[in-house]
């Protein structure tokens, strides 16, 4: 993780060189390897139907890149020293530390990967608010209850966990039984029923987590609860 948090100093709104959309500009502080420094920084486009999973980019400060395979990805003197994210081909790889190698600064990779993208996590959480569920007297709140399952409906999605909070949380599966082990699963729209742990309490509520550098749309919750009408 970097030093510091980084701080956004400036920002501005210009149209897209192919005029298709417009895009954010950001002058960025960060801290890197104990140094402050400015950058340059854009948002880029959410990836979109179509668009290649491999190059989808989730994380902050990031570079990409296309071409032959290799194990050693260079030009990232800007995260000199610091612990990064990677997605390699399309699948989540080990974070690296970026070290100096030859007079630049690189990370390597476990494997030969042909579209790398690497950056700062950048990790997403929300959590709900406590869920009501109704009782036969009324509101279940404050009710010992508990949730036993839930739906999450997702959009274009990968990665992500789930749980009743964030000390507790399950990662989300998509890997299928038909699917190669040798490539990463499909981007995947649609429901994902979840089991539940956890026990009784007065407050049921459902916190989820995407940190893994992937497209992750969530669109909703259907939570499955139980309530003590005792």
């Amino acid at each position: 993780a970097p030093d510091q948090p980084a701080v956004v100093e400036d920002i501005c709104v210009i149209p897209a060189p192919d005029g298709g959309r417009d895009d954010v500009w950001l002058i960025v502080r960060r801290t890197i390897a104990g140094v402050t420094r400015r950058y340059v920084e854009y948002i880029v486009p959410e990836y979109q139907d179509g668009d290649d999973p491999a190059l989808a980019a989730y994380s902050d400060c990031h570079l990409t890149y296309s071409g032959a395979p290799t194990s050693v990805v260079a030009g990232l003197d800007h995260l000199a020293g610091e612990t990064v994210q990677i997605k390699a081909d399309g699948a989540a790889h080990p974070d690296k530390v970026v070290v100096q190698s030859g007079g630049d600064w690189v990370v390597e990779l476990d494997a030969p990967a042909s579209k790398v993208v690497v950056g700062l996590a950048a990790p997403a959480r929300a959590r709900l608010m406590p869920l009501e569920a109704g009782a036969t007297l009324g509101t279940s709140q404050a009710r010992i209850k508990r949730v036993n399952r839930a739906t999450f409906r997702l959009v274009s999605s990968m990665g992500g966990a789930v749980g009743p909070d964030f000390d507790a949380l399950a990662p989300l599966e998509y890997r299928t039984p038909t699917g190669g082990m040798d490539a990463p699963p499909a981007i995947f729209t649609g429901d994902k029923l979840v089991e539940f742990p956890g026990d009784y309490d007065s407050v049921a509520t459902i916190a989820v987590e995407c940190d893994q550098g992937f497209p992750f749309t969530l669109v909703a919750i259907m939570p499955e609860l139980t309530t003590y009408e005792g």
